[in-house]
């Protein structure tokens, strides 16, 4: 459940309309049989309403509860067209980027604030999810020689479904240096691939075999943003306000609104973001006007 997002909410909103045949058999079917299915057919508009809400509703309770970083039906509507509307308003416009880079910038140097902003420039950077940050480890982390150039980092993102599902994303090159220094606390960068280390990315601060759970990072990076949105009160109200009500799932809708401002083909931010629906993706073609942006970019000095 705590790896729930929108695809995966639209597809089960999908399958209660239309399940297939592996999920359907005549009602006369008595249950013991081996062609029994649970299904009779795709259900009705009302009962589908009726299945989304129950869902929906505790998806809500385990969002209140920190289960869930936000309830992910909040971005589904019961029509596929429709789906995840309003992305944009959940992400960070340009100015409210610079300012929290500004403020990360700012902070004392410590081994918290640098795991902060090591946490900051990856989830901004790369668009994973809480969960995925959370399980992220240093076999996650592989490297290419490129013949006339550095050194490109990728982060391979396993997936439940089996290897063929899993994803390798880029990272940027002032991302990887940040995030290899980070880690050279516990181990060498250069060791993490060649001795096979593999300890979480995002670790206790003294322990670096105890990964972060999924609610310790919605909450580190919840205070952050509420203390950088302290410091612009005064200031700049509009953009405090936004960042206030930012969490690390904004981050993922900012990177992908950024992205697909860039021109990043579709079926690429799709394999990025790891959607498994294109419709689910195909929302941040709308409404990157506003101007979004990298809230963390490792090459700026964070």
């Amino acid at each position: 459940m705590s790896s729930l997002d929108a695809a995966d909410c639209a597809a089960f909103r999908d399958f209660l309309t239309a399940p297939g045949v592996d999920w359907t058999s005549p009602r006369h079917v008595p249950r013991w049989s081996n062609h029994w299915r649970p299904l009779e057919g795709g259900l009705s508009p009302a009962s589908t309403n009726t299945a989304i809400t129950i869902v929906r509703n505790l998806c809500g309770w385990l969002a209140g509860q920190r289960y869930l970083d936000a309830n992910p039906w909040d971005d589904v509507s019961l029509t596929p067209s429709l789906a995840m509307p309003g992305a944009h308003h959940r992400s960070l416009s340009v100015r409210d980027g610079e300012l929290l880079q500004q403020w990360l910038a700012s902070r004392p140097p410590s081994r918290s604030f640098d795991r902060l902003r090591v946490l900051f420039s990856v989830a901004g950077q790369t668009g994973l999810r809480e969960s995925e940050l959370a399980a992220a480890r240093t076999g996650w982390l592989h490297s290419k020689q490129q013949a006339d150039g550095p050194r490109t980092w990728f982060l391979t993102i396993p997936d439940g479904r089996g290897p063929a599902s899993s994803r390798t994303i880029d990272l940027p090159d002032g991302v990887a240096a940040q995030l290899l220094q980070h880690l050279a606390y516990s181990c060498l960068p250069e060791s993490c691939e060649s001795t096979g280390i593999d300890r979480p990315l995002f670790a206790h601060r003294d322990d670096p075999e105890k990964p972060l759970t999924p609610g310790r990072i919605y909450t580190m990076l919840k205070v952050a943003f509420g203390h950088c949105a302290d410091t612009l009160e005064a200031t700049d109200p509009e953009s405090a306000d936004r960042i206030r009500r930012a969490s690390t799932h904004w981050l993922r809708h900012t990177h992908a609104m950024h992205s697909a401002a860039v021109g990043m083909p579709l079926e690429a931010l799709q394999q990025r973001l790891g959607h498994r629906a294109l419709a689910t993706t195909a929302v941040y073609l709308c409404g990157t006007k506003r101007g979004s942006i990298d809230v963390a970019d490792g090459g700026a000095g964070a």
